[in-house]
């Protein structure tokens, strides 16, 4: 399960991916973006099947 967090100082988004516990952690194959279309790319593409397994 994908979150996206919004940073309002640098108005960036930021992706993060949850374990098994439902515990987030910080998706490292993407920078933090302004443009919020990246990210939804990399969750659609989810090249490493951490998203949607």
């Amino acid at each position: 399960m994908p979150r996206l967090r919004y940073n309002a100082t640098d108005m960036s988004w930021t992706l993060y991916w949850a374990d098994q516990h439902q515990r987030f952690h910080t998706y490292n194959r993407i920078s933090p973006s302004q443009r919020i279309e990246d990210l939804l790319t990399e969750i659609e593409r989810d090249p490493t099947n951490i998203f949607w397994g």
